[in-house]
């Protein structure tokens, strides 16, 4: 139970942290959605340029999280050797990127849109080469077990992001229309993409000692290993997050009306909401790939049962989680402003892709772990990136966004499916199907009932009901996961 244990320990320090920096930087939300207004469109302009960011990301950490996990652990290297190989990789890549940004900027800015504002796509260029050797620092910190300097290094940015943004689409306009004197504050998407470049800029300058290589230097034959290995993965990456961004990268471009930007505010505010599904999986994720690529004999990672155990307690605080935030919505809407809710009903939808995605990536270890078999991930992302840019295709001109959520539903559907039966076939996977499913139908029936109240209700009693349901269904999962039983005994005593 040792491994079992770590997995918790460690979930709950990482979860903390997430939760909370999560919910401080959610607060971006309302402070974005109330300062800019729908129709101008400006907050589908930020959404649009998160997504390019995200996706170039990964370009540039190309894989070296999970690959510098795989090789950190393995007697025949140095860890300092394989730190300062992964930091020299990621370093050429960010040199070579900005390098070329700053040459083809008069190409590349109107070919997304910002003809107008080079300065939008030169900063966020900035700041995505940093956020991708932060990465590498991080990841460090994770395998070396230093979560609470992972947090606060987290956490700092997020206090400085609420506060610079605050000031810029809060106070500013409010003083100008108390002092003229001091001109038009009218907030923009510019504000936001300023705020960034800062407050990435002062935690890289305060974590600078996590980037020096302790001794380490980089080694030529370990670097052609790392590259080899990290090719697939870069592909697994880069193929799951374009599948996570298509839809906002090019919406505006597939979107019928003349109203695209503004559509797509309406669906990146939306998704925000819906985005706290993803704090359980981003605390699993960094406490257990650690875990998984760690050393260490005859631990409970090395028990067949080990990933089944945690996949299924995993999906049942999902959908628990799932299942609370749909009986709050009348509550989390408020959190941004009128002019976006009309695109409340995406939500749930989101949410469902989100958990197919989970899932998908708790059974991506049994390819990721087998030197055989990396390229597996690889198929199943560019599966689920070729669904997802057909759907899109096809069907936003004519149904807008909803077509978004729902091609996000069916891309990463395929691509669990896909990948647990492949990883059954190689006898890599072992999982109880029939009680996820009965997880999964359990909650779908809580959520027929919790989407079907009707609008004349009370919210309050909307609520209450739909918590009511979400407590069974808690309730019924930790005594199918026998962790009623011991709750109880504690309660007693």
């Amino acid at each position: 139970m040792a491994n079992l244990k770590t997995l918790a320990s460690d979930s709950l320090v990482y979860g903390v942290s997430n939760v909370l920096g999560r919910f401080i930087s959610y607060l971006l939300v309302p402070i974005h959605t109330f300062g800019l207004d729908v129709a101008g469109g400006e907050y589908g302009i930020i959404t649009n340029i998160y997504a390019y960011t995200g996706v170039v990301l990964l370009v540039l950490v190309c894989g070296m999280e999970t690959t510098y996990f795989n090789f950190v652990n393995k007697k025949e290297w140095n860890p300092n050797d394989v730190f300062a190989t992964a930091l020299a990789i990621v370093g050429t890549l960010c040199v070579i990127f900005l390098s070329l940004m700053f040459v083809t900027i008069d190409r590349v800015a109107p070919l997304m849109g910002y003809g107008d504002h080079h300065d939008y796509v030169l900063y966020m260029s900035i700041v995505t080469a940093m956020d991708a050797l932060q990465a590498i620092a991080f990841t460090r910190m994770r395998q070396m077990k230093r979560s609470w300097r992972y947090a606060g290094f987290k956490l700092m940015y997020i206090f400085m992001s609420v506060i610079l943004n605050t000031v810029f689409y809060i106070v500013l306009p409010y003083m100008a229309t108390h002092f003229p004197s001091m001109g038009d504050m009218t907030p923009t998407a510019a504000q936001a993409f300023y705020s960034n470049l800062a407050c990435t800029s002062i935690v890289s300058i305060a974590m600078w000692r996590d980037f020096l290589p302790h001794g380490g230097k980089v080694n030529r034959p370990l670097l052609r290993k790392m590259l080899f290995y990290t090719f697939p993965m870069l592909l697994v990456a880069l193929g799951g997050q374009m599948t996570l961004s298509f839809d906002k990268i090019f919406f505006p471009k597939l979107y019928a009306g003349d109203d695209g930007t503004a559509q797509l505010g309406i669906y990146g505010a939306c998704v925000k909401i819906a985005s706290f599904m993803t704090l359980a999986t981003t605390a699993y994720r960094l406490a257990l790939e650690p875990l998984v690529f760690g050393n260490g004999k005859n631990g409970d990672k090395e028990d067949p049962q080990f990933l089944a155990k945690g996949t299924t307690a995993f999906v049942a605080l999902l959908l628990v989680f799932f299942l609370g935030i749909m009986s709050w919505m009348d509550v989390l809407r408020r959190f941004i402003a009128p002019g976006y809710w009309e695109g409340i009903g995406v939500i749930w939808i989101v949410m469902l892709a989100d958990i197919f995605y989970a899932i998908f990536f708790n059974f991506s270890f049994w390819y990721k772990k087998d030197a055989e078999n990396p390229y597996w991930g690889a198929l199943f992302s560019l599966v689920a990136l070729a669904l997802i840019a057909i759907i899109n295709y096809m069907f936003v001109p004519r149904y807008s966004y909803y077509a978004c959520a729902w091609a996000c539903v069916v891309s990463w559907g395929v691509a669990m499916v896909l990948s647990y039966a492949i990883g059954t076939a190689k006898g890599h996977l072992k999982m109880p199907v029939g009680r996820l499913l009965l997880y999964g139908a359990t909650a779908g029936a809580a959520l027929a009932l919790i989407l079907n109240m009707p609008q004349s209700w009370s919210s309050w009693i909307r609520i209450s009901l739909g918590t009511t349901l979400t407590l069974a269904f808690a309730a019924f999962a930790a005594t199918r996961e026998g962790l009623l039983a011991p709750i109880m005994k504690r309660l007693r005593h």
